[in-house]
Formats: structure tokens, sequence, C-alpha cells
């Protein structure tokens, strides 16, 4: 395995644009597939499928170690740099904050949602509603508000990763990194509450590490590296069967989760390193999707329950879509049509956002250069 850094730069940002789009394709696929459960009695594909679509969480995973990796690069190659906290501040405000409370804002003022406490506004505007859910401080009733704590576990990191990076030796971050990894297995296999192992940043540090960690260390040997990534994809599917795919099982939020952290590390680095992956990881569809993946992912939960409605239905009134499949007699086959559907229509309201909003934002960034500006795949 190459180092990163002799990958051509181009040909590198392009493949991380697609593994961006497959990690927010698996969560669409995940609350797309809820529906099949209303449409009618499941056959043993169906079963299958909505198995494996359970596994869709991860996708949350892969996002949060392509950020440990790209967020730790920027950090490395801003150190020397003038004002290096100021810059990166300054730049993941921009390119995180304008978007994410115009949606706030819909969801709270706006538009007609589940009624939501002074709480609950408090700690999305704030960036703690992980937390806050994690503890049951406020109710998750709300899967359009809920899905931003990974957003919250995210900006928690950047709170703290940046003055590590700057005051740690480069020779000590790896143990860092691996004392992270620790944590997080040793917290929750310690929590009781299976909600705040899910959900608490020191429980889901493992991803952003193993990914910082790829930014900070030499590239493994590619035997190592393949048979990690067997050693992973054997464990999660070990683990999937025996207790359940979905993360609050017990032996998926404990070894689980730390073995999908591995496992999407390593398909980071596979994207990184060329090859099979890194070519599919090319391919213009999943490119388009991860240039648009951070709209897609806050607004994908409302055109699903927009399409549900229009296009499924329920047993009293059936939409369209389950009147002209459903003689066919898969659940399958009429969920993944409006998965695609979804997918299309959320990334259109995703481009809109991207040309008459977040790109005007972003190009204030110029005023807050920093060593890895000229990169031009953003985390």
């Amino acid at each position: 395995m190459s180092p990163p850094g002799h990958a051509a730069q181009h040909d590198r940002i392009a493949a991380l644009d697609g593994v961006r789009g497959l990690a927010v394709l698996a969560v669409m696929l995940l609350h797309c597939m809820n529906p099949m459960l209303a449409v009618g009695p499941l056959t043993a594909v169906d079963q299958f499928v909505v198995h494996l679509s359970c596994l869709g969480w991860a996708g949350v995973d892969l996002f949060f170690a392509l950020s440990g990796f790209l967020i730790t690069r920027i950090l490395l190659e801003s150190r020397d740099s003038p004002h290096y906290f100021r810059n990166f501040y300054a730049r993941r405000s921009l390119r995180i904050f304008p978007l994410y409370y115009l949606v706030t804002v819909l969801l709270f003022f706006v538009l007609p949602r589940p009624p939501a406490s002074n709480g609950q506004l408090t700690a999305h505007l704030l960036y703690y509603q992980n937390l806050s859910y994690g503890f049951g401080w406020t109710a998750y009733h709300d899967a359009a508000k809920g899905v931003t704590w990974s957003l919250a576990i995210e900006e928690q990191f950047y709170l703290v990763w940046p003055a590590v990076v700057f005051w740690c030796k480069r020779r000590w971050l790896p143990i860092v990194c691996a004392l992270l990894f620790g944590l997080s297995l040793v917290m929750r296999c310690l929590l009781v509450d299976v909600v705040a192992a899910s959900l608490l940043t020191p429980c889901r540090l493992d991803a952003l590490a193993l990914g910082a960690a790829l930014a900070i260390m030499p590239a493994p040997p590619v035997a190592l590296a393949r048979a990690c990534l067997v050693a992973a994809v054997t464990v999660v599917g070990i683990i999937s069967v025996r207790y359940g795919p979905l993360v609050e099982s017990d032996g998926m939020r404990t070894f689980g989760l730390s073995a999908v952290a591995l496992l999407m590390a390593g398909l980071v680095a596979a994207a990184l390193r060329g090859g099979l992956v890194a070519r599919c990881c090319r391919i213009p569809p999943l490119r388009t999707l991860g240039k648009y993946s951070y709209a897609i992912y806050l607004l994908h939960i409302l055109v699903t329950e927009q399409a549900i409605t229009h296009l499924l239905g329920d047993h009293q009134h059936a939409g369209p879509l389950r009147r002209l499949l459903v003689p066919l007699g898969s659940n399958t086959v009429i969920v993944l049509c409006f998965f695609v559907i979804v997918v299309v229509a959320t990334t259109a309201v995703a481009i809109v956002s991207w040309h008459l909003f977040e790109k005007h934002w972003l190009e204030l960034k110029r005023h807050f250069p920093t060593g890895a500006s000229q990169a031009r795949s953003r985390p």
C-alpha cells in the first residue's frame, strides 16, 4: 500500500467524494427500508434485505472515519501556519453552520413537526443534542431532528482535536488515537444504557480516531490492510447474525462498533491507495452524492416522509407505488424503487441548496487560508 501522499491529488479527492457518497447512501437505505414493514408480509428475501439495510447506520461511522482523516490532515498541514485555530474554526463554521442553522429554524419554527421543548431547541442550537438524547434530557421523537446527533459528535470532536494536534508532538499522536479507540470500546462496555452507549461522544470516537491515524501514520503493508478488512467484515457479519444488525444490540454496540470503525477506516485507506475500491468510488454518480452529501444527510428524512405519504400511503389508502408493484409480490422491489426515488429527489433538493445557499458561504473561506486550503475535498 502506498502512502496517501503518493496518489495523484485529483484521483485521491475524487475517490473520497465517492466514499462520502457511499456513506450517505447507506444511511438513506436504512431510513428508506423502514416502510417495507408496513407494505405487507415479508418473504425470506425481504427479511434478508431488511437485515442488510439495518446495517446502514454504519454509514455514519464511515463519515466519522473520513472526517477524522481529512480534518487531521488539514490540521497537520496547517500546524505551522499563522492563525492556526482562527482559520480552522472559521472554515469549519462556514462549511457547517449556515445550512445546519437554516434547517434547524425550519424544523423548529416553520415546518409542521412533532412538538419540541425549549431544552431540545437549546441542545440543537448549541450542538449537544447527542448528550441530551443520550442522557434522556429531551425526547427523541422526530427523526428529522434526531439525525443531527452525529453532527454534534463531530462538532465536539472539532472543539478538542485541533488543540491536541497543535500541542502534542507528532510521534505521540498515534498513541493518542489508540487510546481514544480503546476508550470508546471500554465506555460502551461499561454503560448499561444502550442509547447513551450509541450517542455519547466518548463512545463513538473509535472511527474518528482510526481516520485520524490514517493521516498521521505511514500506510500499512497491503497484506496487513487486507487482513484487517477481512477480519472486520467477518466480525461484523458474525455479530449481526448472532445479536442482530441494529447498533443497539449487545454485540454490535460493544465490539461490533469497533469492528465497524476498523472496516470504515480500511475503506477510506483503500480509496486512498487506488485500485478497485478507488475506481468504484470515482464513479460519477457516487461523486455527485458525495459532493452534496451534507445537505442530503440533513434533508433526506423530510424527503422520505413526503415520499411515504405520496408514493406508499398506508393500508387504508395505498399510494401509487404500492398499487403498481404489490401484484409483483415483492416488498423489496417496492422499497428499492422507493429508495431510488428518494435518492434522486433529495439530491435535487441538495443541489438547489448548494447553488442558492451553501456555495456563497464557502466562498468566504478565501479569507481564512490554511496549509490545506488547496484540497478540493471538504469533510
